[in-house]
C-alpha cells in the first residue's frame, strides 16, 4: 500500500493508518452494537459544535476537492441523529457508529477481495464505479483507494460495493484515513480506541499494521 507521487501532490494533507484483523464476528451481538449506535446519539446530542471541529472541517473541504460531496463522518453523524443510520453487519455498524464518535473517517474491507497492493491514487475520467444503488461517474478529481482492478472507496466520502464484508469474510482490513490535523500517534490512538470496542464485542485480532504519509 502506498500514495502515488501525484496524489501526494494534489492532496499532500492525507494519510492513511491500516490494520488486518482476523478471528472477528462480522455478525451478532446485535444488542450490544445498539447500545453503542444510542451511546454516540447521546454524545452526539450532547455536543453541539460536533460539527465545527477543526477535523471534522477539514476532511468536508477534502471530500468537497475530491467529489464535491460531504465526507462519511459527516453524513453517518447527520443520518445518525436523525434516527436514519444505515444498517448492514455488526463489524459495519460498529465501525460507522466508532468512527462518528472518534470523528474520523474509516473503512473495511474483504482482504481477499483486493487485488496485488492497494494504493491512493486520482481517480481515472469517465470510469464508473457502483456505490450501493447507485452509479457513480468520476471526473478525473477523485481522491481513491483502489487496488489493481477497481475503485476501493472514493476518499473521504464513500466505499464502493466491490470490498463489502459479510458472514463469509475471514480477514478485514480496516483502514483510517488522516487528514492535516489527524497525525500518526493520534490516528493509532484513535485506531486503538475502536478496535478495543470492536474486539470488546465481536473477537478478534490484529494481525499486522501499517502507516504511510
Amino acid at each position: 500500500m502506498h500514495i502515488l507521487h501525484h496524489t501526494k501532490t494534489r492532496f499532500p494533507e492525507i494519510g492513511i493508518l491500516a490494520y488486518q484483523l482476523e478471528g472477528t464476528k462480522i455478525s451478532g451481538e446485535t444488542d450490544k452494537v445498539n447500545k453503542v449506535l444510542h451511546e454516540v446519539k447521546e454524545y452526539l446530542d450532547e455536543t453541539p459544535d460536533y460539527f465545527d471541529s477543526k477535523i471534522i472541517k477539514e476532511y468536508e473541504r477534502i471530500a468537497h476537492k475530491s467529489c464535491g460531496r460531504s465526507s462519511k463522518v459527516y453524513t453517518l453523524a447527520r443520518l445518525l441523529q436523525d434516527d436514519a443510520f444505515p444498517r448492514n453487519n455488526s463489524f459495519t455498524d460498529l465501525l460507522n457508529a466508532l468512527q462518528v464518535y472518534e470523528g474520523v473517517v474509516a473503512s473495511v474491507y474483504d482482504l481477499d477481495k483486493i487485488t496485488g497492493g492497494p494504493v491512493l491514487d486520482i481517480g481515472k475520467k469517465g470510469e464508473e464505479v457502483t456505490l450501493d444503488d447507485s452509479v457513480f461517474v468520476l471526473s478525473g478529481r477523485e481522491l481513491i483507494l483502489r487496488d489493481e482492478k477497481r475503485v476501493m472507496t472514493i476518499i473521504p466520502s464513500f466505499d464502493t460495493n466491490y470490498f463489502y464484508i459479510g458472514d463469509e469474510t475471514d480477514k478485514l482490513l480496516v483502514v483510517l484515513f488522516g487528514n492535516k490535523y489527524l497525525k500518526r500517534r493520534q490516528l493509532i490512538d484513535i485506531m486503538d480506541n475502536i478496535l478495543g470496542r470492536i474486539f470488546e464485542i465481536l473477537g478478534g485480532k490484529v494481525n499486522s499494521f501499517l502507516f504511510i504519509d
